[in-house]
């Protein structure tokens, strides 16, 4: 435990001579990485270091406030104006810390760091490493509550997208996925950058990025029409959850463009054999979109739908497949089709499992009868 009263005295030594400045400092460094807390109530003396003339001074003040944020973010949030000026600094270290410093901060307060996105952002551009990992990092924290704040820099934010670094990637497509769910129409004309991502070799980034996809085919699948072939390499992905929300696109694209996913059925059928549900579903889904608008190349699949719209305990399946047979039947009737007595019978299963009340109504109706 540091002597207070010693600590005390250092602060005093703040107002003496350089040279009596420069020790106390020193001392003062020594005890913020060891107990910052100890420092927490003479921040402000710190902060007004930063204004001095000496770039000695102004290092080891903002070395100590950079020990005292990583314990105490609490106790910087009054001062992030002063912090987010040292951006601008000729030195590169007080750079870095000052940087550090604000994306300790937004972890904790991200409306306090939020007033200084712009200035953040401007360090994107910035040429050392962390400085740029430490405002992409900042600025994620920021999407992750504010993301309507981000919008106007995006094009700043997807210029990281290639970054060597992986954190650097990695965040940025996780700000794209916050922007896209919010805001689809704000990352669309940034689609091509995002799907060039698909293949990289990060989980993660490959998984921001095909979420991303996801909500923009949501609310615009003609935007991704021309990115089929990529969605479709994706569905073999060594990624779970690569692999599921690709087949949820296609299932997407088959509703509104059945003849763009018609040529890779057969990957689709595929998927029918997954482990994951909702791969499963998403694939029904997708071929029964597809089978609707062309019954004729499904008619030697009966069998397949059959199976899948009695599957029990699989409502999806079902009611999916289901309305698949009756699209088929119409075009090509065939004894081997389940009668539109049992597709009917599904139909209602779903509703039921959607609705419990409807089975007590059809009852009650049955006996008022």
């Amino acid at each position: 435990m540091p002597d207070l009263n010693g600590v005390q005295k250092q602060i005093n030594r703040l107002d003496e001579s350089y040279n009596e400045k420069i020790d106390a400092v020193k001392e003062l460094q020594k005890i913020s990485e060891e107990n910052p807390g100890a420092l927490k109530p003479h921040t402000k003396e710190f902060v007004r270091l930063l204004d001095s003339s000496e770039d000695e001074l102004q290092k080891r003040a903002i070395l100590i406030l950079g020990w005292i944020a990583k314990e105490h973010p609490e106790t910087i949030k009054p001062h992030t104006k002063q912090i987010t000026k040292q951006l601008d600094h000729q030195d590169l270290e007080i750079q870095r810390i000052a940087m550090i410093i604000l994306n300790l901060v937004a972890d904790e307060y991200p409306e306090t760091i939020k007033p200084h996105t712009k200035q953040i952002t401007k360090q994107l551009d910035h040429r050392e490493i962390e400085v740029r990992k430490h405002s992409i990092l900042t600025l994620g924290t920021i999407a992750k509550e504010h993301p309507e704040t981000i919008k106007p820099h995006i094009k700043k934010v997807v210029s990281q997208i290639n970054d060597p670094d992986i954190w650097i990637r990695l965040n940025t497509t996780l700000i794209l996925l916050l922007l896209a769910k919010k805001n689809p129409e704000s990352v669309k004309p940034y689609t091509s950058e995002v799907i060039g991502r698909l293949r990289d070799k990060d989980d993660g980034v490959r998984r921001y990025s095909i979420l991303t996809i996801g909500w923009i085919a949501r609310k615009h699948p003609k935007e991704i029409t021309p990115y089929t072939k990529e969605i479709v390499e994706k569905t073999s992905d060594e990624d779970s959850w690569v692999e599921t929300v690709a087949i949820k696109i296609l299932s997407v694209l088959a509703i509104a463009f059945p003849d763009l996913i018609k040529p890779y059925t057969t990957q689709i059928e595929r998927k029918i054999q997954s482990d994951n549900i909702w791969v499963r579903v998403k694939a029904v889904e997708a071929l029964a979109s597809i089978a609707k608008e062309y019954p004729s190349e499904f008619k030697n699949k009966i069998s397949f739908f059959e199976k899948y719209a009695d599957k029990k305990g699989e409502y999806l399946y079902q009611i999916k497949s289901s309305e698949a047979l009756k699209q088929i039947k119409k075009t090509h009737p065939t004894e081997e089709t389940i009668p539109p007595e049992k597709i009917e019978t599904q139909e209602i299963k779903q509703e039921d499992k959607e609705n419990p009340k409807n089975q007590e109504n059809r009852e009650n109706k049955k006996q008022n009868n």
